[in-house]
């Protein structure tokens, strides 16, 4: 597909889609591919392997379901490779089938945080110096972005700006592919004009995959319109259809505070 703002700014809408992985254009190769990275060791493997296999999966599904590619970006062509003894398929794997299924259930499901998850979250967090916030459905934090000052205390002593980005984390925001599961958000403080900002999302997406940034990359970043009509960014992960523990939402925010440290060096 081409190099243009109209391929950026579909993209950018594409990634509404995505829950685990991102949507990465590769402009020299005109290439889509989806895209995620998780850093495993002996202290993450109990719960890291877990989210792994859900992302093996979303990702699958994800990708079956934007089949509709051609229609979305004129002029693009499937690339598809055959199977090495019995060619190219005329319907759908199995496990594809299977995998639907289970997501669809587990989806309408609601989703288990053991009593005080949060609460414990938002304390763990705390004792890393953060300022944190949280309630019996969600967290919320302030992380460094080009400083530490929080936006309510620069707002009461009178200070202009905004100098950390917004976490949250939440179960009360069902996605629109795999309804009830876990949200994480990083916005940021940042904002571009609307063509320079779509491709911003796929150069921040393309950068993670690309870096050794030292935190998982799950999720995509993503842009939101600004009432000027400027771009505000934003990063999100879901978590479908997973037992949460207050030490999986605290991992999760964790990485995005690192995340909101890496990405200011790039977009400042």
């Amino acid at each position: 597909m081409e190099d243009t703002d109209k391929t950026y700014g579909e993209l950018d809408t594409l990634q509404i889609a995505s829950a685990l992985s991102a949507f990465i254009y590769l402009p020299v190769e005109g290439k889509i591919r989806m895209h995620s990275t998780m850093y495993m060791h002996e202290g993450n493997y109990a719960w890291a392997s877990r989210v792994l296999l859900n992302v093996a999966g979303v990702q699958l599904l994800t990708a079956c379901g934007a089949q509709g590619f051609e229609a979305i970006f004129q002029g693009s062509q499937a690339d598809t490779t055959p199977h090495p003894v019995n060619g190219y398929r005329e319907t759908a794997d199995e496990m594809v089938t299977g995998l639907g299924g289970f997501y669809g259930s587990a989806g309408k499901a609601a989703v288990t945080m053991p009593k005080g998850g949060f609460e414990e979250a938002g304390r763990m967090l705390r004792g890393f110096n953060v300022l944190a916030f949280s309630d019996k459905a969600g967290l919320g934090a302030e992380f460094h972005f080009v400083g530490d000052y929080p936006a309510v205390a620069r707002q009461m002593a009178g200070k202009r700006g905004v100098e950390t980005s917004l976490y949250m984390a939440s179960v009360e925001a069902p996605h629109r592919v795999f309804g009830n599961g876990l949200v994480s958000l990083l916005t940021l403080p940042a904002e571009k004009p609307q063509e320079e900002g779509h491709r911003w999302c796929n150069r921040m997406n393309l950068l993670e995959s690309r870096e050794w940034t030292g935190f998982h990359m799950l999720g995509t970043w993503l842009s939101t319109p600004n009432e000027d009509g400027s771009l505000i960014f934003f990063h999100r992960c879901f978590l479908p259809a997973f037992p949460l523990q207050p030490e999986l939402v605290l991992n999760l925010a964790l990485c995005d505070g690192l995340r909101s440290r890496w990405i200011s060096s790039r977009l400042i």
